[in-house]
């Protein structure tokens, strides 16, 4: 490894970066097993040589996919890290590409879709995508303005779920629920003032539209709402954390 390639690594803990080279970084064993596993496209692997020693079999599987991959020291993997202790490997891995036709397809007559609006905090990003794998949600779109799936703690709070699970980022959230209407989905809000969750019938193609920790969902995309819905409070607590919700309003949509 070059002292530029480290620097090119080291650099895509930054979106512009990752943009400019279409490429993440997975870090620690489970998520690249994973990744391997949905035959994603990785062009590195990098492994300290203490790992490497332990983890023939890993060895053998990156080397039977013909992904290239480096043994390095466990200092030089450290200093590419996000995190303070590093597992000792890294993978660099392109941006994952879905069809849209998964979606937008008229022929679908069963899917469902999560819709994130405005979802700021890199660790709710995670566990919803991991959530929604959990309970078998089709897809999940994401408007622009959300943090990046690809950021490092995104990355890593995803547990290996981000290969698992069609994911879309669109720019023009209005265009999309629009789209999504026109293709035949019952559009559900999560909303304060909206009707119990676990007291509504969902449709075999519907979308649940979640929106920002502080501020819920804009009025924008709240008019485009078939049905409201709640999850309804006991206690003194202000709201719900998103990611929560999401758990809980999913398990009962994927009943």
């Amino acid at each position: 490894m070059t002292k530029s390639e480290l620097k090119s690594l080291k650099q895509l803990h930054q979106k512009k970066y990752r943009d400019e080279q279409k490429s993440f970084l997975v870090e620690g064993k489970r998520s690249i097993v994973e990744a391997i596993r949905e035959n994603c496209d990785i062009d590195l692997i990098l492994i300290c040589n203490e790992l490497a020693e332990k983890e023939k079999e890993l060895v053998r599987q990156i080397k039977e996919k013909s992904i290239r991959f480096e043994i390095i020291s466990y200092n030089e993997i450290q200093r590419i890290s996000d995190v303070e202790n590093s597992q000792g490997i890294i993978a660099r891995v392109k941006f994952l590409n879905y069809d849209e036709n998964l979606i937008f397809d008229k022929r679908n007559e069963k899917k469902r879709i999560i819709f994130l609006e405005n979802i700021s905090d890199p660790g709710n990003m995670g566990t919803i995508i991991r959530t929604a794998d959990w309970f078998g949600i089709d897809s999940v779109i994401i408007c622009k303005d959300s943090v990046d799936i690809y950021n490092p703690k995104v990355v890593r709070s995803t547990m290996g779920s981000l290969f698992h699970i069609p994911i879309f980022v669109f720019d023009d959230a209005q265009k999309i629920i629009k789209r999504l209407k026109e293709n035949g989905y019952t559009i559900y809000v999560a909303d304060l003032k909206g009707e119990k969750y676990n007291k509504v019938s969902y449709s075999t193609k519907s979308v649940i539209v979640f929106g920002n920790e502080a501020h819920g969902i804009t009025d924008t995309l709240k008019k485009y709402a078939d049905k409201l819905i709640t999850i309804q409070g006991k206690g003194k607590a202000e709201s719900l954390n998103v990611a929560v919700s999401v758990g809980i309003i999913i398990s009962q949509v994927c009943n």
